[in-house]
């Protein structure tokens, strides 16, 4: 039973399978037979799906064509009328206008600007634009236009608080001017920078040339251990220094001698040895000593002519009588304005009796005697002819202090007198030093308090011989103004 069964269910499975294949050879033929049908149904589809594209390309094509085409036309329009407006402005403007070319870069800004111009209209006005930027007008205008531009920036750039505007149509012509004369000071300032600077170059070099053969010459002269291409080590520049400074001052002692020897012997090099410290204060020294020895040693035997002998003369007298009139001032012996102006007004008269001896005190007359001999002195020499009762007048109140004299003003006559007393003195020829004529009276002083009070005014120096008061009589010291004593020779 189950045998029969096994070969039925075989039997059944080979009569499936024969089925099946049968079936699938079918199928597969019918499938061959009906493949180019399919193919060329989809190609036909594909080719209506890109014949559909093309025909919307085609309709956008056109479509976009037309809005081209319109908007060349408006643009043509648009176009057209900017330009007329553009050349019925250009056609009013005056070339002799001052301000033709700003009025045109306004038709430009208004009418060109804005629009997109087409081919033919751009053409057209490029022809009248090269026109008028071909002038050399126009050329000068931009070139002061940029100018101005680069004014206002350079003004609103130093200027902080004084800001102006960036166009410089804006500006009113003062303000315009000052601008521009700022920046033209500020290009010269940066031109004369560029010149100092070609010049400190130039002359640098020729300096270094120059010391570099001043050095290879010490080494020569000295015999120094430095050899030339030393010369750029800091320590043998000091010792060329030091060599040449020390030169300097040995030509001066040449001519000095043996009294500027002292002062040589001052010198002294500075502690990184890059030469003497104290060079000047020497060189200045030794150069005063010797114009002091030349003025004595031509001084001496010198005959003067008469000129010069009056100006000898009278320098001498007003030296003289200056220090009477600086001592009075000490005193405080300075006449009252009353009893002066009186003196002034009869001055000149031939009087038989000296009103002036009569009435005032001994001093008073050594002031009046003074002031009359300072001021004769310079009007004499002034105007070489007899004073005027005027020109005394003025004189006296224009040198000589009086009551009521601010001791600023009285500062600035001492200072008038002895500045005309040094101009006579000059004209002579004749050092101050090298006449003893009329020898000065030491100044008197009541105390030591006094004497240093008036030695810081200049009226004495240290080591001249003074006076100092002592009970009823004076006794003789030499000012030391930085001791607190006064020393007695």
């Amino acid at each position: 039973m189950r045998e029969h069964s096994r070969v039925w269910g075989e039997g059944r499975r080979d009569n499936i399978m024969g089925m099946s294949g049968k079936t699938f050879l079918s199928a597969f033929q019918m499938g061959a037979r009906m493949y180019p049908d399919i193919v060329k149904s989809r190609a036909d589809e594909v080719d209506r799906k890109a014949k559909r594209k093309v025909i919307n390309l085609q309709k956008k094509k056109l479509k976009e064509e037309a809005t081209i085409a319109k908007a060349a036309r408006d643009r043509k329009v648009i176009s057209q009328t900017g330009y007329d407006g553009f050349t019925n402005g250009y056609k009013a403007l005056e070339t002799s206008d001052p301000k033709y070319y700003d009025k045109y870069a306004a038709l430009v800004e208004e009418f060109i600007v804005p629009m997109s111009m087409n081919e033919d209209i751009h053409n057209m006005y490029s022809i009248i634009d090269a026109e008028v930027k071909g002038t050399a007008g126009y050329k000068a205008e931009v070139v002061n236009t940029n100018n101005t531009l680069l004014a206002i920036k350079k003004w609103n750039e130093e200027n902080y608080l004084d800001q102006v505007s960036s166009n410089p149509s804006e500006l009113a012509p003062e303000k315009k001017k000052e601008v521009n004369d700022f920046f033209k000071k500020h290009l010269q300032e940066e031109k004369n920078k560029v010149t100092r600077a070609d010049v400190e170059a130039a002359a640098g070099a020729r300096v270094g040339v120059a010391d570099e053969a001043k050095f290879k010459a010490f080494v020569e002269e000295t015999g120094s251990p430095y050899k030339a291409e030393d010369y750029a080590k800091p320590e043998a520049k000091n010792a060329m220094r030091i060599h040449n400074q020390l030169g300097e001052v040995k030509e001066l002692l040449m001519e000095v001698g043996e009294e500027g020897l002292p002062i040589a012997s001052k010198l002294a090099i500075r502690s990184d040895g890059s030469g003497y410290k104290n060079l000047l204060e020497v060189k200045t020294e030794l150069v005063t000593l010797n114009n002091k020895l030349k003025e004595q040693r031509g001084s001496k035997g010198k005959s003067l002519s008469e000129a010069q002998g009056n100006a000898f003369a009278y320098s001498e007298r007003m030296r003289a009588n200056n220090r009477v009139i600086d001592q009075m001032e000490v005193k405080g012996l300075v006449p009252e304005n009353d009893i002066l102006n009186g003196l002034l007004v009869s001055w000149g008269r031939n009087n038989d009796v000296d009103f002036w001896n009569v009435v005032v005190d001994p001093e008073y007359q050594q002031f009046k005697s003074a002031a009359d001999n300072f001021i004769r002195a310079t009007l004499r020499k002034e105007s070489g002819a007899a004073i005027s009762e005027a020109e005394y007048k003025g004189a006296f109140r224009d040198y000589i202090p009086r009551i009521g004299d601010s001791p600023g003003l009285v500062k600035q006559k001492r200072r008038l007198r002895i500045g005309v007393a040094n101009v006579m003195r000059r004209q002579s020829g004749m050092a101050w030093d090298s006449g003893d004529e009329f020898p000065l009276a030491p100044f008197q002083f009541n105390d030591l308090d006094q004497a240093k009070k008036y030695a810081a005014l200049g009226y004495v120096e240290d080591g001249d011989e003074v006076l100092i008061k002592s009970g009823d009589s004076w006794a003789t010291h030499k000012l030391n103004s930085k001791k607190k004593t006064i020393a007695t020779p």
